[in-house]
């Protein structure tokens, strides 16, 4: 039964908790509902807010239209006067003059004009009235679309309509009013009072006084008739406006009272919900009563004593008493909840009615306030919106004319460039032809060497200039806003280069037309030729000086580029910064919403956190349950035993009893006070256990840090001494090191990358211009071996001809002879010979002279044709030879690329080893940390398992543990002890899970320092397999450089042949030579060779130049070589580092083992503790199983002694 009650006091006690939270529910979705519907109010408060607003605005709309109104009276009552006192003016100016018998009919026409003219005037204001009528009326309707706008939301833009309208409304009937009143009736007046003053001269008093008060009576009718029906108007919307405020006030009265009736439903509910919780109670009562009577009734059968009875009373009493206890604390804290949220509700009912009633009175206040400055504010605001846009239009205008002059500036700036990019290109043209010319002129004054040396160097000059300027086209078009000032400086000494150098231009031409014509007199004119090939190379250089003066004027303007162009990549930097924080922006509302998405995730983990605490509590319950249980069969026992000891008091009462019996009663008091002492120590445990459960409830919301707690008690068990902070803290530290440590290392092994990944790009590009140098050199090998040829041909050639114009000459000398023979035969003849036969022989030898003197021209002729053709194949073999320059420079500037590129390659082969060497310690480290991390791993998990052991066994001797404190609590009689134990053990446990994690935290950075090391690895095969083609291509490079060698050995040889065979030829010619000309000619030769020695000398000269830079560079890059072999040096010492410092934490890892091993041992001894402890409660339930044996045998002496007694006093009584 007892049993029964106590599930159904459970049962109860969860069903209150299921209706506290429904309760609780219930109440949050009502706080809900209130919160939506006090948003409601609040919404329903802004737009009574807008149309007070609203109103106010009419309210002083209307008020500026009734000052309008009241203007315009006065100025009706103004020309009233003022035409009442022309009126007495002219009574009084003609009162004398009047002649009642004069001509009466004419002046009778005239008064009935004066007449006509002010019905007319009459009319007009009739009028006047019809169109303020009709104005009116547009007003209404205006007033009308206005509310319909003011529904729609623009309140402001209708008001200051409305204002702007009836200002210029008024402003209209004010000058309407002024215009029609005072001005025309004073123009119309004026003519009547001329003709009053010129012709009433007999007019009779009464008749003009009533006509003109008549007037002026109409006027004043029709002047109040407007004004009364401006008033009305003006009353009737001022009685529209105050009954919509009524109206409104009454709507926020009924709605007050709704929601007054909403919160008084609201509490009925809560109150209903409250006596549904009484009648619970109630009927929990009358459940007690029943079993209490059900008990009474399955007691009333037994035999009990009366001790018994009054325990059970006791107990009932008890336990009424604890359950009405916790039934008025349910109450209570119902009854609590109840009160705290009517108060709340009416705390809120009241701060709202309060706000709502403050918030109305300022809106009047405000009203009243708008009322006088509403108007000024809007008047200022149009002014200033005025000012505003005038000088936001000037402004514009003032750019629109600033941006039109930087676009006028810009096209003109355009232009410019593009005429001198125009005239650079024509100077390039030219500058190319001169030296086309000048490379024809040179011809035969240079060597091939020098010639194509130089005009190669010529060519590169003019070709990068063309470069340069294509580069500064391009720049100053993508430029041309920030060289604004510049452009005319640089087209002034653009215009004076042009103007020199079409100078130099008009003067070339000038020679080549000389050379031209005197292409027949080229053995005559060589010296003068030299002359001007030596004032051209004069002029030569001055062009190159001047190129070279445009080329720092070009690199300043580039200067000036780069540093605008700096300014423009700040400015988007600036504006990439911009980007950038807007991204960041983005980014941080991404991770808002990610943040939110955890959040609501984190909430649901709390809810079924949550959800597992409250079977955690009811695991508790039902513990609870079974130590009530245990208390019940406890207080039996106690009884029973109470029960014995009374039958035993009664039958040893007044009988001596035995040492044994003695003995034995003392051993039961002293079970009867252990069992009382275990009886009061459950009874402590159940109030704790229930106060627990009370903070449980409580304290729902510190669910985690409670799991959280219970986590680390159960690692604590695991490691219950706490010795080992102080070296976990060295540890630490320690690991803060080596993690700093390795953050540096990694950095240099960044840095290496960087630097490998750098000569591997160098490396890359050398390879490139390798296999264009070779390419190159391949097809300068074939063209050089044509142009040989071809020039052998020529020489060839030219040494046929040399020795065809010696023939010919010696044939003209010979021919000379026979003509001076002739001569002087035909002399001779002529003396001898009568006159006809020398004249016939005379004729007859002429003709045959002038026979072989055709036959002669026609031969020269046909030589100058072949001269002719072989210049034309002497121009185009220079121009070969200068391309064959050109080619013979690439392929001196490929040899210098092909040193640097071995040099390099020595270098990198160098490094290459070295870095072989790193990579083959580091890959032993690597294997070495490897096989470490392995052993590390193994016992890692081998330590998991055993945790994993050590917890179930924890669990289950928890288990025990448990059981042990609820049978045998006398045991653990030192609470204080416990719970020291317990403080110590979580703090144990606390740093053996922060020393999990931060090993945990050490196995991830020690992997990812081996996924780095295998990383370089991999990078450094890739860079030996680079090594090794490098090699590969470097053997073929050397190969091509031996080929080259050869060839230029062949060319050598081939020019030595070529400069003997010209020797040959001066010799040939010195022989034949019978002139001065000729030797003067081939002096002139011998000075043009003697020049081309000394520029090969000087050519010599800067090759040895070239060399000693060459050296330079090498000893330059031999340092380079040092500083890495020094930085190479100094990673091996942060490697050896590095190891020493792994080596340390291998050794701590070991310690830290040792020190695991001797907490496993630690553990050991625990569980031998725990397996003693069981043992002795073994021996404990044995010596308790014994004691109830006595016990039982006490009960049969007991009983045997009763019968005894029994029979004995039947005995008695029958004798």
């Amino acid at each position: 039964m007892e049993q029964d009650f106590r599930e159904r006091l459970m049962s109860l006690r969860c069903q209150s908790v299921e209706e506290s939270e429904v309760l609780l529910r219930q109440v949050e979705l009502e706080r809900h509902i209130l919160m939506e519907e006090l948003q409601l109010l609040r919404v329903k408060d802004t737009e009574l807010q807008e149309e007070l607003s609203n109103i106010t605005q009419e309210k002083v709309r209307l008020e500026e239209e009734l000052d309008a109104v009241n203007v315009k009276l006065r100025d009706a009552e103004s020309s009233v006067i003022r035409l009442q006192g022309d009126l007495k003016q002219l009574l009084q100016d003609k009162f004398g003059s009047l002649d009642p018998t004069g001509t009466y009919l004419s002046h009778e026409q005239k008064f009935s004009t004066i007449i006509k003219e002010y019905e007319l005037q009459c009319r007009e204001l009739q009028d006047r009235n019809d169109e303020l009528s009709s104005e009116l009326d547009l007003l209404k309707i205006q007033r009308s679309s206005r509310r319909s706008e003011r529904s729609a939301g623009n309140d402001v833009s209708a008001s200051e309509l409305s204002w702007s309208l009836q200002h210029i409304e008024s402003e209209s009937d004010d000058s309407d009013m002024k215009q029609s009143s005072s001005p025309a009736v004073r123009k119309r007046l004026q003519p009547v009072d001329k003709i009053a003053l010129s012709s009433l001269d007999d007019i009779s008093v009464p008749a003009v006084s009533i006509q003109t008060e008549l007037a002026v009576e109409q006027l004043k009718e029709k002047h109040q008739q407007e004004v009364q029906q401006l008033n009305i108007q003006l009353e009737t919307q001022i009685n529209y406006y105050e009954r919509q405020l009524d109206m409104m006030k009454q709507s926020m009265e009924v709605e007050r009272k709704d929601i007054s009736q909403a919160f008084k439903l609201e509490i009925s509910e809560l109150e209903e919900q409250k006596s549904r919780a009484e009648q619970q109670v109630k009927q929990l009562k009358g459940t007690v009563d029943k079993l209490q009577t059900q008990i009474q009734q399955g007691a009333g059968g037994g035999a009990r004593s009366m001790e018994q009875e009054r325990k059970m009373h006791r107990e009932r009493a008890e336990l009424e008493q604890n359950f009405a206890r916790e039934i008025s604390n349910l109450v209570q804290r119902l009854s609590d909840e109840k009160e705290q949220l009517e108060a709340e509700l009416k705390l809120k009912m009241d701060q709202e009615v309060m706000r709502v009633r403050e918030e109305s009175r300022l809106l009047h206040a405000q009203v009243q306030q708008q009322q006088h400055t509403h108007a000024q504010h809007l008047l200022h605001q149009l002014q200033e919106q005025l000012r505003l846009s005038r000088e936001e239009k000037k402004r514009v205008e003032e750019e629109l004319r600033q941006l039109k002059e930087q676009v006028c500036g810009l096209q003109e700036l355009l232009r410019r460039c593009s005429q001198s990019e125009a005239t650079l290109e024509e100077d390039l043209k030219a500058s190319q032809r001169r030296s086309l010319e000048l490379e024809e002129n040179n011809t035969y004054l240079e060597s091939p060497e020098v010639l194509n040396k130089r005009l190669f160097s010529e060519r590169i000059s003019m070709e990068e200039e063309l470069q340069d300027g294509m580069r500064r086209e391009e720049e100053l078009q993508a430029q041309v806003d920030q060289l604004k000032m510049e452009p005319g400086d640089l087209s002034a000494s653009l215009r004076s280069e042009l103007e020199k150098l079409q100078e130099v231009l008009k003067r070339l031409t000038a020679e080549v037309k000389s050379l031209k014509a005197d292409r027949a007199r080229l053995i005559q004119d060589l010296k003068d030729q030299a002359m001007a090939v030596d004032g051209l190379q004069l002029q030569l250089t001055s062009v190159s000086k001047e190129v070279d003066r445009r080329r720092s004027s070009e690199a300043t303007l580039q200067e000036d580029l780069k540093q605008k162009q700096n300014r423009i990549s700040q400015l988007w930097s600036s504006l990439t910064e911009e980007r950038e924080v807007v991204t960041r922006l983005s980014q941080e509302n991404s991770t808002y919403t990610c943040l939110l998405d955890q959040l609501s995730t984190q909430i649901m983990e709390m809810e079924e956190e949550i959800s597992s605490l409250h079977e955690q509590l009811k695991g508790l319950s039902s513990q609870l349950n079974d130590t009530a249980d245990l208390v019940l069969d406890l207080r039996r026992q106690l009884n029973s035993k109470t029960s014995e000891l009374d039958w035993l008091r009664a039958d040893i009462a007044g009988r001596v009893s035995s040492e044994t019996q003695n003995t034995e009663l003392d051993r039961v008091r002293e079970q009867v006070l252990l069992l009382q002492q275990a009886l009061q120590d459950s009874q402590n445990q159940l109030r704790t256990t229930e106060e627990i459960f009370d903070r449980e409830k409580r304290k729902m919301a510190q669910q985690l840090m409670e799991l959280e707690r219970l986590v680390l008690d159960l690692e604590d068990v695991m490691e219950p001494d706490a010795p080992h902070r102080t070296q976990l803290e060295e540890v630490r530290l320690e690991n803060g090191a080596l993690q700093e440590r390795l953050r540096v290392l990694q950095q240099e092994v960044q840095n290496l990358d960087d630097e490998v990944a750098k000569k591997r790009r160098r490396l890359e590009e050398m390879e490139r211009e390798h296999e264009r140098s070779r390419k190159e050199e391949e097809r300068l090998q074939k063209e050089n071996f044509k142009y040989r040829e071809e020039v052998l041909d020529l020489s060839s050639r030219n040494l046929q001809l040399s020795s065809d114009n010696g023939d010919l000459s010696a044939h003209l000398c010979e021919e000379q002879e026979s003509v001076q023979m002739l001569q002087k035969h035909l002399a001779t003849v002529s003396k001898e010979q009568p006159e006809e036969g020398a004249t016939f022989q005379v004729q007859r030898l002429m003709e045959e002279k002038l026979q072989q003197q055709s036959v002669w021209l026609q031969q020269q002729e046909a030589r100058l044709k072949e001269q002719q053709l072989l210049e034309k194949e002497l121009i185009s073999c220079k121009e070969k030879l200068s391309c064959q320059s050109q080619l013979e420079a690439e392929l001196r500037s490929v040899m210098g690329k092909l040193l640097k590129v071995e040099e390099e390659k020595d270098l990198l082969q160098r490094d290459a080893k070295e870095q072989n060497h790193k990579v083959n310690s580091l890959q032993e480290e690597v294997e070495r940390l490897q096989s470490e991390l392995l052993v590390i791993t193994q016992e890692k998990v081998s330590h998991a398992q055993e945790v994993l052991e050590l917890y179930s066994k924890l669990s289950e001797a928890e288990n025990q543990v448990v059981q042990l404190e609820a049978n045998f609590q006398k045991l653990l009689k030192k609470e204080e002890l416990h719970q020291e134990l317990q403080e110590t053990q979580e703090q144990a446990s606390i740093t053996l899970q922060e020393q999990i994690h931060r090993m945990k935290v050490q196995n991830q950075e020690l992997q990812q320092q081996v996924s780095k090391l295998q990383v370089q690895e991999v990078q450094v095969q890739k860079l030996t397999q680079e090594l090794h083609t490098l090699k590969s291509r470097l053997m073929d490079v050397e190969a091509a450089l031996t080929q080259a060698q050869d060839q230029a050995v062949r060319a050598d040889t081939a020019l030595s042949v070529a400069k003997a065979q010209h020797l040959r030829q001066v010799q040939q010619l010195q022989q034949q030579a019978g002139c001065g000309e000729q030797v003067e000619v081939l002096q002139a030769q011998l000075e043009a060779e003697m020049k081309r020695s000394q520029q090969l000398e000087e050519v010599a000269k800067l090759q040895v130049q070239q060399s000693g830079s060459q050296i330079i560079m090498k000893q330059q890059f031999d340092k380079a070589t040092v500083a890495l072999q020094q930085r190479v040096e100094e990673l091996e010492a942060q490697l050896k580092a590095l190891r020493l410092v792994l080596q340390e934490k291998i050794n701590q890892l070991k310690e830290q083992l040792v020190k695991n091993n001797r907490t496993s041992e630690m553990m050991k001894d625990l569980y031998v503790e725990n397996s003693q402890l069981m043992k002795a409660l073994q021996v404990t339930e044995l010596r308790q199983k014994e004691a109830e044996k006595k016990n039982l045998l006490f009960e049969e002496k007991v009983r045997v002694l009763n019968q005894l007694l029994r029979e004995a006093v039947a005995t008695v009584l029958a004798t």
